[in-house]
């Protein structure tokens, strides 16, 4: 059993995977427990997090090379600009602080791989790219990114969703 000690959590947490590779998370409150599911979406995808991270931002081409321009020009066109507070509103009442707390722990996990605790990716050693922690706008702005069936922000489809339907959409592994 590993131990790391991370600041951001507010009791202990785990992150126990089984012998099928399926993480079980356990935490005693709401915001460690998704902490902790995004350190445990960065164990697992911080490559794939990355990639769709610089593809929401219109950064691909600084990686990828002059190809990527016109998506990355497409990207930025289509970024939201907007105030963030009517769209954490729409969310719920605790969708600032789940996302807050998802972003928090990816960016632990980016902490982790950045001072060698974690070893980096094989795909981000061979396309040279460098990791970089996001805030938990990008959270929920890549939600209609992530999941083609999720609505854009701030439409009545939205608003009328059920809860956890949100959690999921907001929180998924961007």
């Amino acid at each position: 059993m590993n131990t790391i000690s991370l600041s951001g959590l507010r009791a202990p947490a785990s992150i126990s995977i089984d012998t099928w590779g399926l993480a079980h998370i356990r935490a005693q409150n709401t915001p460690d427990a998704f902490f902790v599911q995004g350190l445990n979406a960065a164990r697992d995808r911080l490559w794939q997090i990355d990639l769709w991270r610089k593809r929401g931002l219109g950064l691909l081409a600084a990686d990828f090379g002059p190809g990527y321009l016109m998506q990355d020009r497409a990207a930025r066109l289509f970024l939201y600009r907007g105030e963030m507070a009517p769209e954490w509103a729409a969310y719920g009442d605790d969708a600032k602080e789940i996302c807050t707390a998802f972003a928090a722990g990816i960016n632990a996990g980016v902490d982790l791989t950045r001072t060698g605790v974690w070893p980096l990716p094989p795909n981000l050693h061979t396309s040279a790219q460098h990791l970089q922690n996001g805030p938990p706008r990008t959270s929920c702005a890549f939600a209609p990114i992530v999941s083609p069936v999720t609505p854009f922000p701030n439409t009545p489809a939205r608003r009328s969703m059920p809860l956890p339907m949100l959690r999921s959409t907001c929180c998924a592994n961007p």
